[in-house]
């Protein structure tokens, strides 16, 4: 048993260590093990779980941390993955595309918000005949945009793809 320091004073509580439990589990295990509550004999199938059980907690763990050896790689993909090498011609492409659909996206909120502070009449009458004559019938063929734009880049990065093949 194990003594463990109490915080309001200096006596000591013992504790149960696992060799202790497992011990005493394994004792209860093999007491009860062949009859059921009532103290009536069961089935052998459930002498044989227990008997598992016992197995299992015969096989000790090692206390010592296992070391792992490092392994440093070294490669154009793995530092393209991290984004340290250097870009090729088809990634710098990709990732001007995709700084274009976020912009896009955004201004697309940007027109929602507009326009919806517009239906309940935030603006002054001359802004806000400016925004029904012209942002908003603007505002679908520009969210239709995204939408065609947004389809392309799926197609493209769909057939750059070799799972797909």
């Amino acid at each position: 048993m194990r003594a463990i320091p109490r915080a309001s004073g200096s006596r000591t509580t013992p504790s149960r260590s696992r060799t202790t439990a497992r011990t005493t589990a394994r004792t209860t295990a093999r007491s009860t093990r062949g009859k059921d509550r009532d103290g009536d004999r069961i089935d052998d199938v459930d002498a044989s779980d227990a008997a598992r059980v016992d197995a299992r907690e015969r096989v000790t763990r090692s206390k010592r941390p296992t070391r792992r050896a490092r392994v440093d790689v070294d490669s154009a993909a793995v530092a393209a993955a991290r984004g340290t090498g250097e870009k090729t011609a088809t990634a710098a492409t990709e990732e001007a595309y995709v700084r274009f659909l976020s912009a896009y996206i955004a201004v697309i909120f940007a027109i929602g918000v507009v326009l919806g502070a517009s239906a309940f009449g935030v603006f002054p009458e001359s802004l806000d005949g400016w925004i029904e004559g012209t942002l908003y019938p603007f505002f679908t063929p520009f969210t239709g945009g995204f939408l065609v734009f947004s389809s392309a880049y799926g197609v493209i990065k769909t057939r750059d793809d070799p799972r797909t093949k």
